[in-house]
């Protein structure tokens, strides 16, 4: 497991009253969506005023891309936590190798492609492809 599960009242004492209402309120109207595990991180995009992204990793150590700028978890970073908590198996095992892949461009890609490929020509014609 990627993260240890805590039990909502474990994440009710991480968050201000306030904040986890919001929190249980967006987790509890199926507002955390793309759930992943990345590594020994859980991974999650919460929906709000715009879609937020979540991560939450050992620590628990959390970062959110919303404007919240106060310590403690923000209302995304509680929903994903009661998400997880609620259903750790609704987070899909992400390759850490694929993550860090799809955040390249396409031209970064093609770049890395050529080089490897270039370097090992054997992978080309494997591929199909003629150096």
């Amino acid at each position: 497991m990627a993260l240890e599960v805590l039990l909502p009242r474990d994440i009710q004492k991480m968050a201000d009253a306030p904040i986890f209402e919001r929190g249980y309120e967006y987790f509890s109207s199926g507002l955390v969506e793309d759930r992943e595990i990345v590594g020994d991180a859980i991974r999650a995009v919460v929906r709000g005023t715009e879609p937020y992204a979540v991560e939450v990793s050992p620590g628990p150590h959390f970062h959110c891309s919303c404007p919240f700028e106060f310590s403690g978890p923000c209302k995304h970073v509680v929903a994903t936590l009661l998400a997880y908590a609620d259903k750790p198996q609704s987070f899909k095992k992400q390759s850490p190798l694929l993550c860090a892949l799809d955040r390249k461009s396409k031209p970064e890609l093609v770049a890395m492609l050529v080089e490897v490929f270039e370097a090992a020509p054997e992978l080309a014609l494997r591929f199909g492809l003629r150096p």
